[in-house]
């Protein structure tokens, strides 16, 4: 089974996206847009699992961390990873003012580290993932301009209610994504 764990976003900020959306949708000869519905926020792709040892940490899940409190955030700005003229993803980044999206990650990292899985090397970035250019395309001279007059544009305040263990299944119409076990943040 191919899982990862991630944080929700909620349903009103995904709609504060719709303008984005509807731009990126219209380049789908460069790149693969995320659907509104499938927005989350990777904290660990955990990639293919056996079957015992996704039933080993879906069992253990819920004993990631403690306290479970909501985490408050701002949605704001698109970029590109690992940069503008060369992205492989365009993002809108993820702002907290506490440690608290920090602390989720690193308690995240050991869950899995006590399952064998490696840490992450690459600082961790929050960000929304709102498309993946494809291999060998460039972003256009129009999708580079979109992007750099939203480098420092708000879209949404908000607050992660849920952190999930998502299951992955791979389709020709791109990836189906499906609550495994979930902690709900108060």
């Amino acid at each position: 089974m191919r899982l990862f764990i991630a944080l929700d976003i909620e349903p009103e900020v995904r709609k504060t996206l719709t303008p984005v959306y509807t731009f990126l949708v219209n380049h789908t000869n460069i790149m693969k847009v995320v659907p509104p519905d499938d927005y989350h926020i990777t904290l660990k792709f955990l990639g293919e699992c056996r079957t015992g040892l996704y039933e080993d940490i879906k069992k253990s899940f819920n004993q990631i961390f403690k306290p479970r409190e909501e985490i408050r955030y701002s949605l704001k700005g698109l970029g590109a990873f690992p940069e503008l003229l060369h992205a492989n993803v365009i993002w809108s980044g993820i702002h907290s003012q506490s440690d608290s999206l920090k602390n989720i990650f690193e308690y995240v990292e050991s869950f899995t580290g006590g399952f064998g899985f490696p840490r992450e090397k690459r600082a961790f970035t929050p960000h929304l993932t709102l498309a993946r250019v494809k291999k060998g395309m460039k972003l256009t001279s129009a999708v580079v301009q979109f992007i750099r007059d939203r480098e420092q544009i708000f879209f949404a305040e908000s607050r992660f209610v849920r952190l999930a263990l998502y299951s992955s299944t791979l389709t020709p119409k791109g990836p189906c994504y499906r609550i495994e076990e979930e902690i709900v943040l108060k």
